[in-house]
């Protein structure tokens, strides 16, 4: 007689992920009548008037901002001052972490020089066109300055 196999352990089940909230980004510059949005094209991160499209949508996800429009692309600030910001794969890199200030702006560890002075990349829109956004050296003017709506 074959010996006597024991079940299989089962193993508890996994818990589902947290659903992530999603939410806009308006600038402070214009009153809020533009958000952060992706151009589903070119994959830059423009500003544009507020719409209700999912390209408009993002939601914090481990320190780094994840559309909604492509749940596969992440906010990317680049590393350099004046580098476009665009959307691509969500990973691990530094340009890709995110950091919320108290001063309402959106800066990543990587640093961006300024008049020779050296600060961190903040997430900006270039006062010298309507829709670009720049990595930035942070100095908390209101171009730099995101709140977060619904």
């Amino acid at each position: 007689q074959p010996p006597a196999t024991q079940p299989p352990a089962t193993q508890p089940p996994t818990p589902a992920p947290t659903p992530l909230t999603y939410f806009r980004l308006k600038n402070k510059k214009d009153w809020s009548k533009n958000c952060l949005d992706l151009d589903v094209h070119s994959k830059n991160i423009i500003v544009w008037e507020c719409h209700d499209g999912d390209n408009q949508k993002w939601a914090w996800d481990g320190g780094r901002l994840r559309s909604k429009g492509n749940s596969n692309l992440c906010l990317t600030m680049g590393g350099r001052n004046g580098d476009s910001v665009k959307a691509s794969e969500c990973g691990g890199s530094a340009d890709q972490a995110i950091k919320r200030g108290k001063d309402e702006t959106m800066k990543t560890s990587t640093e961006c020089t300024v008049d020779g002075e050296v600060k961190r990349c903040c997430l900006d829109w270039d006062n010298d066109d309507p829709h670009e956004v720049l990595a930035w050296g942070c100095h908390g003017r209101v171009n730099q300055k995101w709140v977060q709506a619904k």
